[in-house]
């Protein structure tokens, strides 16, 4: 286990330059990318997910050799340290590999098991969201905040598909988006441009969801898993706060 305690600051400063490093080579072989792995019909990895995750671990093993990891493109290993690096290296696979804008990198620190840094970019959109636990969240530097919306007509909502039949029983598909990405979907709760995030029958995927988790927090919202292990990131609730009743209401889902 390690032994002494890092700076958060020093955690955010290698989060920026491995995620600004992985950008440019995403960005760069965009056109080139190919499907390298097939993880079931809908879902595949490509090249540049693969180059980008091992160039992430690669910068942040230069500062912090002992620390482990928790990324999307490589087995599960056995956590020794007390801080695990949650990597996705491409959130937003297909709509990078379609050149739609919506796509990023996702990276979030957990020290004992409980997040304190978060890493969201999308370079394609320029927005850079970062966080740490306790300090506030921001985009591009400036400090952000939840909207404060409620109301059934009121709240702009997004989810995986696997949801929307379910929340279209709920409230209109018209108040209803889902960008295929669930680091944007997730800053954009933080910022206030979406009420809320909501995710059920989903898998396994800290990797995308647990910075965005920690800007929702950070920014005045709440966020709430159920119905599996914390940190699977596999059904949750992720709000502005203020309509966190009502969604839990909805959803059927015992209130936290």
């Amino acid at each position: 286990m390690t032994k002494k305690e890092v700076s958060k600051q020093a955690l955010l400063k290698v989060a920026f330059s491995a995620t600004k490093a992985a950008a440019k080579l995403l960005l760069s072989k965009q056109k080139s990318a190919k499907i390298k792995v097939m993880k079931n019909k809908w879902d595949y990895a490509l090249n540049v997910d693969i180059q980008s995750e091992k160039l992430i671990k690669k910068i942040i093993k230069k500062k912090f050799p002992n620390h482990s990891f928790l990324a999307e493109e490589s087995e599960f290993e056995k956590h020794k340290s007390d801080y695990i690096w949650v990597i996705d290296p491409l959130d937003g696979t297909l709509n990078y590999a379609h050149n739609i804008p919506m796509f990023g990198l996702s990276i979030a620190v957990l020290y004992k098991n409980k997040p304190v840094i978060g890493v969201i970019y999308l370079p394609k959109l320029n927005e850079f969201f970062h966080t740490i636990k306790g300090k506030g969240a921001f985009l591009n530097g400036k400090r952000i905040h939840v909207n404060k919306n409620k109301g059934k007509n009121n709240i702009f909502i997004c989810g995986n598909p696997e949801n929307w039949k379910r929340i279209g029983k709920k409230i209109r598909y018209e108040i209803t988006r889902y960008f295929g990405c669930s680091g944007v979907e997730l800053a954009y709760v933080a910022c206030g441009r979406l009420t809320a995030r909501v995710k059920t029958k989903g898998k396994f995927d800290p990797f995308g969801n647990i910075a965005g988790f920690l800007l929702i927090e950070e920014a005045g919202g709440k966020v709430i898993e159920y119905g599996s292990k914390k940190w699977s990131c596999e059904n949750y609730i992720a709000s502005n706060k203020a309509a966190h009743n009502e969604l839990c209401r909805m959803f059927k889902v015992r209130k936290v």
